[in-house]
């Protein structure tokens, strides 16, 4: 065998014999070692011929192109600083035999950053296996699970750079162009590839993972895909996201048939699509569904089905409140937001129902939950917006909108500045002492007079917007509160102007009165006091013994007791007391002599 010109006999720390294309290193010669020689021979049975009959190229622990170093015992990386391969159309490839990868004891040891191999890895046979290949200075090792048959064959390179620019050996020299992807793909990373040489079988369902370079945004560990090229454009490989983005974080996916290069893809998962969606100005629309917002983690609670519409208006209509990719608890706030929104419009489309049955107390802190945001709602216009509900049914659906209620708070926010009532009161100096009230208010708009003994007049502000004059329908006291409030022909109570009226009219009061029968001041009279006709009259004895009151009095008593059915006793002077309205305030007060 070592007599014939195809084989090559190196020395250094192992003995290597280079057969044809096969490489076999041999710790040193012993029983074992020829054990393994016969080994060997035999397993050249096995061999194809045409790979017999290739030239071996090797230098150190450089193998050169179409060349392969067949490893059957353990090497440890750390005794060089070199390992490489040809990476060309027809590469070299350091090859692992059947039942010799198996992890842990993978058939080598101290690989790292600056120990593997920059080049390709062959693996033959039915074992998992870690290929320990990377760029020289950085590790990216590809690991596998068990193949189905003994005689599969895969190779492993990494290819560090833009898959752009770096051309794929293994496939000609072309280039795996990152624009050429999968619609869920959103990003191919530049940092590199690994190379997928399946020379035996299809590679279908293997699992693999590798160790990732360090990746930056827009990656996130969540979105971040294992993706393969399949000879025309990216496509997933794995349904997980990384460890980390961090240097030698892993990644794991599934192989599929027809894959030519592995790489790193960030996804279009829910939160990137929804921090797409969530852009400024609104170019991608949301479709977000509840389906997809339920399958984020950390879990999003409560999102409801029938806020599915809600939601996606409220991505694009808040584009500021979303990061790109979106986080979860920004996914939750907008849940949280929509579904309390919901709830309000559904009680305005239930209070706006016809007839009124459910009267309406929507608050205006509710009305500012609402997204799209109400604008202008004034807590000063919080019983006016409820009235307006109840008042216009039609303008309503079950649930209202945010436009039927921004509608609403326009209107009446409108109405309520657009009111303007200015009651001029005017008491007439007839002797009836009625009471005249005018003003303005919004074109069409009632406006209820109230008086201060309680009687109420309404009208009607004509075209021009001008009330009255209103005129009370009896004579009124001279003093008290005249209220007028406007309310608009949509039936919003908008403005109550309140007007302390008060008119200096002169109370006279009899000094004295002759009981005696004679038809000249027979009783005691006290002029203008029919100006107040709520007001109270009390007569007290020298000894404040009540000897007489009344309500509204008429200017009839003749001098008897309270009960007029005695008289009182003799002539004297009495104490009297007036209180011309109802809240116990003496108004008036004096000396009264009676004269039998």
């Amino acid at each position: 065998m070592l007599a014939d010109e195809q084989c090559i006999l190196e020395y250094d720390t192992f003995y290597h014999f280079t057969l044809k294309p096969i490489y076999i290193t041999i710790d040193m010669i012993t029983t074992t070692s020829i054990k393994w020689y016969l080994f060997f021979i035999a397993l050249l049975w096995f061999i194809p011929q045409d790979v017999i009959s290739q030239q071996a190229t090797v230098s150190g622990n450089y193998v050169g192109p179409n060349t392969e170093m067949t490893i059957l015992s353990e090497i440890n990386f750390q005794t060089s600083s070199s390992w490489s391969t040809d990476k060309s159309a027809t590469p070299g490839y350091f090859t692992w035999l059947a039942g010799s990868g198996v992890p842990p004891n993978n058939h080598y040891s101290g690989f790292d950053d600056t120990h593997h191999i920059n080049g390709y890895v062959k693996k033959i046979g039915n074992t998992a296996f870690n290929f320990p290949v990377g760029s020289g200075t950085k590790l990216r090792t590809l690991s596998m699970s068990a193949p189905n048959s003994i005689s599969d064959e895969y190779a492993v390179a990494w290819l560090p750079g833009n898959p752009n620019t770096t051309p794929d050996p293994s496939n000609s020299g072309t280039f795996n162009l990152t624009s050429s992807k999968a619609a869920e793909i959103i990003e191919v990373s530049s940092e590199g590839q690994w190379d997928w040489v399946p020379v035996s079988g299809s590679g279908d369902g293997l699992e693999i993972k590798v160790t990732i370079p360090g990746l930056s945004s827009p990656f996130i560990s969540t979105d971040v895909r294992l993706i393969g090229w399949n000879g025309s454009s990216w496509v997933v490989l794995g349904n997980s996201g990384a460890t980390g983005i961090s240097e030698g974080n892993t990644l794991e996916g599934t192989m599929i048939s027809g894959i030519q290069a592995i790489g790193i893809g960030l996804v279009s998962t829910v939160l990137s699509q929804i921090g797409n969606e969530g852009d400024s100005p609104n170019i991608v629309p949301s479709v977000v569904t509840v389906a997809q917002i339920n399958t984020i983690t950390p879990a999003i609670v409560g999102a409801i089905i029938a806020n599915e519409v809600a939601y996606q208006k409220y991505i694009d209509a808040n584009p500021g409140l979303f990061s790109t990719p979106a986080t979860a608890a920004e996914v939750q706030a907008m849940v949280n937001a929509v579904n309390a929104s919901q709830t309000v419009l559904a009680q305005i489309g239930n209070e706006g129902d016809s007839p009124n049955v459910v009267p309406s107390v929507v608050t205006v802190a509710q009305i500012n939950t609402i997204t799209p945001a109400i604008v202008g709602a004034i807590i000063a216009n919080e019983v006016a917006y409820q009235k307006y509900i109840d008042a216009n049914p039609g303008l309503f659906s079950t649930p209202a909108t945010a436009a039927e209620v921004q509608a609403m708070v326009n209107a009446v926010n409108t109405a309520v500045v657009s009111v303007v009532v200015a009651p001029v009161f005017e008491v007439l100096q007839s002797a009836n002492g009625l009471l005249s009230v005018s003003g303005t208010a919004e074109k069409n708009s009632s406006v209820l007079i109230t008086f201060p003994d309680g009687s109420t007049i309404t009208v009607v502000a004509s075209a021009t917007g001008v009330f009255g004059p209103v005129i009370s329908a009896k004579p009124q006291v001279n003093k008290g509160f005249v209220t007028a409030i406007a309310t608009t022909s949509a039936g919003l109570s908008s403005i109550l102007v309140t007007v302390n009226y008060d008119n200096p009219i002169t109370i006279q009061v009899a000094e004295a009165f002759t009981p005696d029968g004679d038809g000249i001041n027979d009783t005691w009279v006290i002029y203008e006091l029919d100006k107040y006709p709520n007001s109270t009259v009390r007569v007290y004895n020298r000894w404040g013994h009540l000897v007489f009151s009344a309500k509204d009095y008429q200017n009839d008593w003749d001098g008897h007791f309270r009960n007029n059915s005695n008289a009182l006793p003799q002539s004297g002077s009495y104490y009297y007391q007036i209180d011309f309205g109802t809240d116990g305030t003496i108004d008036k007060e004096g000396w009264l002599y009676i004269r039998k």
